[in-house]
């Protein structure tokens, strides 16, 4: 069966995301895909003459916090969830590729 171009469009989004679809999955997903790519050409049409470049998204601050030193966690409350500990340290799966 011959694919459109659009439908290679969500299979290659997937691809990117490294998400494997099914043709149904695929299927469903298309309209979507389809539909947002749709909004996004609208917005070509939008008149924004006159409309000044925004340097950042509010005017107000950054909203950040003063950066200064906090006491952090014990080594022992650190430690208190994690699933496996050997020498007072976390121990992880070695993983290889």
């Amino acid at each position: 069966m011959a694919k459109s171009e659009s439908e290679l469009d969500v299979r290659h989004v997937a691809g990117l995301a490294r998400i494997a679809l099914t043709d149904a999955e695929a299927a469903l997903l298309q309209p979507q895909l389809e539909a947002m790519l749709a909004f996004v050409d609208e917005l070509h049409d939008v008149d924004v003459a006159g409309v000044e470049v925004a340097e950042r998204a509010s005017e107000g601050g950054a909203g950040w916090r003063e950066d200064e030193p906090q006491p952090g966690l014990s080594r022992e409350a650190a430690l208190a969830n994690a699933p496996q500990i050997h020498q007072g340290q976390f121990m992880v799966p070695k993983v290889i590729e």
